[in-house]
């Protein structure tokens, strides 16, 4: 792709996705500063949109400046050591409140990580599981794979999070039970300002920035970012984080995702 190819979609994509969250804000504070909602109730839910809102402008503009830094990440991240499970513990909190934002839940299981060690910059393992189950939520929510004789299955609101130590390398990977990624996108949905093929028509939020970005945070790390299929017999989408472990008592443990 050429480079002013590549800065048309940029501009396009932000332009887009600042558009609803800019308008909420316009709309909703002139009526609350007009007067225009007088039931206590009634402002306490524009508050929270208004709330909602920001935290999405937040978070698109933090991955926007992140992205734009990838190349610089590795020289300014600041390492540390630390054992793998307690970094999960400190950042699991967030998540879940995260999913449970969009009525999801986590489902997680991480025992086979204590004793492992990452040398990593903390923050930027947040940033990428963050994102990873963002992305959970934003496909899986409320969906209903078909069920029987054409009708609709049971939506299955679980984001599974899973650790392992296979050959000196810590896994995390994120499972959801969402429609998956079709095999058509499955070789670009890690290329930047990708949409999936279930999200051609810009119904859900997102830049499709998130999945590059991580993968790009990923390999600053040492690591990677992988894409793998769920369970025969199951919907959604795994994605596996890798970092090479530093110091590991575990090497050889895993646990399957579920």
């Amino acid at each position: 792709m050429e480079l002013g190819e590549r800065r048309g979609r940029f501009v396009s994509a932000v332009t887009h996705e600042l558009r609803t969250p800019l308008t909420t804000f316009c709309l909703y504070s002139q009526m609350l500063a007009d007067g225009m909602v007088r039931d206590e109730s009634a402002k306490r839910e524009y508050l929270n949109t208004l709330k909602r809102e920001a935290n999405r402008l937040a978070k698109i503009v933090e991955n926007v400046l992140c992205f734009a830094r990838l190349s610089e990440v590795r020289s300014t991240s600041r390492a540390e050591e630390t054992d793998a499970a307690d970094l999960l513990d400190r950042t699991v909190p967030t998540l879940a409140r995260r999913a449970a934002e969009s009525g999801m839940t986590l489902d997680v299981d991480i025992e086979a990580l204590r004793g492992a060690t990452l040398c990593v910059d903390p923050q930027t393992v947040e940033r990428i599981l963050t994102n990873l189950v963002d992305n959970a939520c934003k496909y899986a929510a409320g969906y209903c794979p078909p069920g029987e004789a054409g009708g609709s299955g049971i939506a299955d609101d679980r984001i599974h999070i899973r650790g392992a130590v296979i050959d000196r390398q810590v896994s995390i990977s994120v499972a959801d039970h969402g429609p998956g990624i079709p095999i058509s996108q499955r070789s670009k949905v890690f290329r930047a300002f990708n949409r999936s093929g279930s999200d051609s028509s810009n119904t859900k939020p997102g830049l499709g920035l998130g999945l590059s970005l991580s993968r790009g945070l990923a390999r600053s790390l040492g690591g990677d970012l992988t894409l793998g299929a769920p369970p025969s017999g199951s919907s959604g989408a795994v994605l596996t984080l890798i970092i090479p472990a530093a110091h590991s008592a575990g090497v050889g443990r895993s646990v399957q995702t579920a």
